[in-house]
């Protein structure tokens, strides 16, 4: 599994930075190792978090629960950054309402759910990422007037920071997803060059965090460049090329759970709005969404579309759409509130009601019937899961049929978060569940480790 990987790489490099003598300057004590071997061709940014939430803790009597324990703590902190950046983006984008949609949107998300608990890199990515572009979207004040200089600098600085780590976690490719949303979004608003500014100097700060382990790198191994480029390529075969596209594309939106229409819905709506004002706030969060989005289909790792891997990278786009949608919720309210009524709003909160009442009967008599993996629950657990679905899915259906959409909002969100939890109750106590590493992970006979297109199998 990918986060006893990631948990075995930090662990050694723990211990060999403990032990060793004053004589090892800083970069030295923080090369990735495994095997007595550094790790130079992985962004390191993941194995330093993990270090860093070992804290104090004594390597000599430490156990690798104890680890793994607050290596997950860490993906819950950058969950809870993630969703206090996706709230402070929406704020930017259209006010407070936008920013409520938003966060019960990606809260009710079930790759956060999931992924929020894993040591993994996906999380401590999109973390770093969202904060990186909610701070520039507060410094930039999109179709608002003109900040005063500190509100620049300062969401510059904290943008160019965010930005330096998601790119030591996640590498290169990291920063396409960022710097090119940014700059397409600050040729959608006026006083375009005031914000190309602003993004250069976030870039420049960036770089200025990334500079030190690259050259270190170089020093190292001059041809790890071109191991890096390749990463970043998409894979030359057009049939695995649409094969991948195809996975992600239906893994989001299947991962996408009761929003997957809305979603579509919100991709859609930007170019039936009549008023350029509005269309153009609509845009800003379309284009983020679709870049990332492509970005993310395209991107490395392509070759690779099974298990873990395809839903971890595809939760990058999760946040993003999540604005996308409540842009779209706040349109449909602030038409109802005018007076009006959204004509497309009807069939899309039906649709949704619909899909979720059938989940709600259908899911749990499967589940009840198919283990999938799972613990065997006694039947009453399932009918109990059937009741609260049901319950919460007809009151969603009810406030559905209404002009406003916040209260079917909220019925969904808690229906997302009630099922994700009751099907993980006996996930998690099955074969499914998650490995707990309860051996020490120095003692392990054998750790094989994924080195990009390489694979080194070294004892431990």
């Amino acid at each position: 599994p990918r986060e006893i990987e990631a948990l075995a790489i930090a662990d050694e490099t723990w211990r060999s930075s403990s032990a060793a003598g004053p004589e090892a300057s800083t970069l030295e004590r923080l090369v990735p190792m495994l095997g007595g071997q550094p790790i130079l061709d992985q962004p390191p940014g993941q194995t330093w978090f993990t270090v860093l939430a070992f804290g104090p803790l004594d390597p000599a009597t430490t156990t690798s629960a104890t680890q793994l324990f607050r290596a997950r703590l860490l993906s819950v902190m950058m969950s809870l950054i993630t969703l206090g950046a996706v709230f402070w983006a929406g704020q930017s984008l259209g006010g407070l309402r936008t920013a409520v949609f938003a966060s019960l949107v990606v809260l009710a998300n079930p790759l956060l759910v999931i992924h929020g608990r894993l040591a993994t890199p996906e999380m401590l990515t999109t973390g770093w990422t969202m904060l990186s572009v909610a701070a520039a979207l507060w410094a930039i004040r999109p179709l608002r007037p003109s900040p005063k200089v500190l509100r620049p600098a300062t969401g510059g600085a904290l943008g160019g920071g965010a930005v330096g780590r998601a790119t030591r976690v996640r590498g290169p490719a990291g920063v396409p997803q960022v710097m090119l949303p940014l700059l397409l979004i600050s040729m959608i608003c006026p006083r375009r060059m005031s914000h190309i500014m602003g993004l250069t100097a976030a870039s420049a700060g960036a770089a200025l965090m990334t500079i030190p382990w690259a050259i270190y790198v170089h020093q190292q191994d001059p041809h790890v460049w071109s191991h890096w480029l390749e990463l970043m390529r998409p894979p030359a075969d057009v049939d695995v090329l649409a094969q991948a596209v195809a996975m992600r594309s239906g893994a989001l939106l299947v991962g996408s759970g009761v929003w997957g229409v809305l979603v579509i819905a919100a991709l859609i709506t930007p170019w039936t709005i009549r008023h350029p004002r509005a269309r153009r706030a609509m845009l800003i969060g379309w284009v983020w969404a679709g870049c990332v989005f492509g970005l993310v289909l395209l991107g490395p790792g392509c070759g690779e579309c099974g298990g873990v891997f395809l839903v971890a990278v595809v939760w990058l786009v999760g946040p993003v759409l999540a604005l996308a949608v409540a842009q779209l919720l706040q349109r449909v309210g602030d038409v109802a509130r005018a007076g009006g009524r959204s004509r497309a709003w009807p069939k899309v909160a039906l649709l949704t009601a619909g899909l979720v009442l059938t989940a709600s009967l259908v899911g749990p008599v499967v589940l009840a019937q198919r283990s999938l993996g799972m613990a065997t629950m006694h039947t009453a657990y399932w009918v109990g899961t059937g009741a609260v679905l049901v319950l919460l899915g007809v009151l969603a259906a009810r406030w559905a049929a209404r002009p406003f959409p916040g209260r079917a909002v909220a019925c969904w969100s808690a229906w997302t978060l009630a099922a994700t939890t009751l099907v993980m109750i006996p996930a998690s106590q099955g074969a499914l569940r998650l490995p707990q590493a309860q051996q020490e992970i120095h003692d392990r006979p054998d750790v094989e480790v994924r080195r990009g297109h390489r694979a080194l199998s070294v004892s431990a």
